[in-house]
């Protein structure tokens, strides 16, 4: 099936463009990573992969970080739609909206959090990258690195670095649907080459799981929140490795 994803918000700050995805559920590559993926965006190739430079490269450290905590974008990503804004007149009144659904959301994010328990999506990435690229057996050494590395690039034992940045991720409003919410991650991901100080590959990525629920099944369900989360991480890291390994 073809998803066509207008992304209201998450987009690449360069040189954006979006392309299509499809997704075949039997296709070999991604049942090779990930059976649980339904669709992504892809918002900005920076760096294609050098493949002939990849084929040199033995052992890879992962690293990953995440710049934000979870966060939900329901009444946010409705902004604009004849609320309080419009009733009120201009800026003021979309500014007004605004803060009123902010707040909306954030009282989403303060019932939900709880939920997630001692979840945390950078060492769920880092360990589905790692496991997903020494399962491809195309490189003799693959290791988790910490966030807050900060050795000397050229001291350490890694031919190449994959670093995923994780900016956003939570819930947001499902495409083309009024109120169900799914997964996103917002991710900007390169594969470097330290001692070279080299980018083989690069690029922006905003992965939207297409499993949409409601609010109310949410909520209601205590064991959800954090199943549909992990699950998209996990699909993600597999798009991110298949991605490089499959370009």
């Amino acid at each position: 099936m073809s998803i066509v994803d207008s992304l209201p918000v998450l987009m690449s700050p360069v040189n954006v463009f979006v392309k299509h995805i499809y997704c075949h559920a039997g296709t070999a590559l991604f049942l090779f990573f990930i059976l649980l993926s339904s669709c992504t965006t892809t918002t900005g190739t920076h760096v294609k992969l050098d493949e002939t430079a990849l084929k040199n490269t033995e052992t890879i450290g992962v690293v990953v970080r995440k710049e934000q905590d979870f966060s939900v974008r329901l009444s946010r990503e409705k902004l604009g739609g004849g609320g309080p804004g419009f009733q009120l007149g201009g800026l003021l009144g979309l500014g007004v909206e605004s803060v009123v659904r902010a707040s909306t959301d954030s009282g989403h994010e303060k019932r939900l959090k709880p939920e997630l328990g001692t979840f945390d999506p950078v060492p769920e990435m880092a360990e589905m990258l790692r496991s997903n690229l020494e399962s491809s057996k195309r490189f003799r050494m693959v290791s988790v690195l910490g966030g807050d590395n900060r050795a000397d690039p050229k001291a350490m034992p890694y031919d190449g670095t994959l670093e995923v940045s994780i900016r956003e991720w939570g819930l947001r409003l499902c495409v083309g649907m009024s109120d169900n919410l799914e997964t996103a991650l917002n991710l900007h991901a390169r594969l470097f080459l330290p001692k070279e100080n080299k980018v083989l590959w690069e690029r922006d990525e905003v992965y939207r799981d297409g499993t949409c629920k409601s609010m109310e099944a949410i909520e209601a369900d205590k064991t959800l929140i954090p199943d549909i989360v992990r699950k998209a991480v996990d699909a993600a890291a597999g798009r991110i490795t298949s991605e490089i390994l499959f370009p």
